[in-house]
């Protein structure tokens, strides 16, 4: 039998393509991109994430972690008071996550159904990704949105002696998702909330941003910050996103 009598060609089976392939951090951009996972964790302090895997038109993956609402510690709030002037203010996470869900499927964050299912999650003990059962938000899943991509430089950590987590004076380089926009008309929840029919921000985010890293690192070791941590989300609702 020859040896080559395996191997054909169907038009089932996806084909080459051309590509230079994509290694590291992306460069900060506007990228379109669809949601191909989005579910709820919650941390050791009890905080409330929402973790993203939206898979750009690129090819690359943008997997982000918005922590939405703050641990047990902190009274499981999705926003902050400020010590001064008394103003509560969002969860930066809060926000990007429930604007997410304003500009994809029209509701706020806090409306979206939560349904169990078991999928593929990386476990830290077995290192490496393991069936497992999680919150998923399947109203967001095959979304699409445009994403406002920051490529930062933070600072590295590593355990200290008592296994505590603080700076190793070394860098890296990350992404973080800065912005959603819609992808119909390229409006922020802001613009549409205000009434705007025309996208504006989008062009500023862009000429500000675009190919730009942030630098966010203090080049020196130091004490790690603590993380934030869940409970039902609070949001406003919103009429003006269906």
């Amino acid at each position: 039998m020859a040896l080559l009598s395996n191997v054909t060609v169907a038009t089932d089976i996806k084909a080459e393509r051309d590509s230079v392939g994509f290694s590291g951090p992306m460069e900060s951009g506007i990228y379109p991109g669809t949601i191909s996972m989005a579910y709820l964790e919650v941390s050791t302090g009890e905080a409330l994430a929402v973790v993203l895997d939206i898979l750009a038109e690129t090819g690359q993956h943008i997997r982000t972690k918005l922590w939405v609402q703050s641990g047990a510690a902190k009274g499981k709030k999705n926003f902050y008071v400020n010590k001064t002037s008394g103003e509560k203010t969002y969860l930066p996470g809060f926000n990007a996550a429930n604007s997410l869900a304003l500009l994809t499927v029209g509701k706020p964050l806090g409306e979206l159904v939560e349904e169990t299912k078991t999928i593929k999650v990386y476990s830290y003990e077995a290192k490496a990704d393991v069936p497992t059962e999680v919150p998923v938000l399947t109203e967001l899943l095959d979304q699409q949105i445009y994403v406002g991509l920051i490529k930062q430089t933070v600072d590295k950590q590593a355990k200290d002696g008592s296994g505590s987590y603080v700076n190793s004076g070394e860098t890296r380089d990350e992404n973080e998702v800065d912005k959603f926009f819609r992808r119909r008309d390229k409006l922020t929840t802001a613009e549409i909330l205000a009434g705007a029919t025309e996208a504006k921000f989008f062009a500023t985010w862009a000429a500000k941003n675009s190919g730009v890293t942030r630098n966010k690192s203090t080049g020196v070791s130091a004490a790690a910050s603590s993380t934030p941590a869940y409970a039902k989300v609070v949001g406003p609702t919103v009429s003006l996103f269906g």
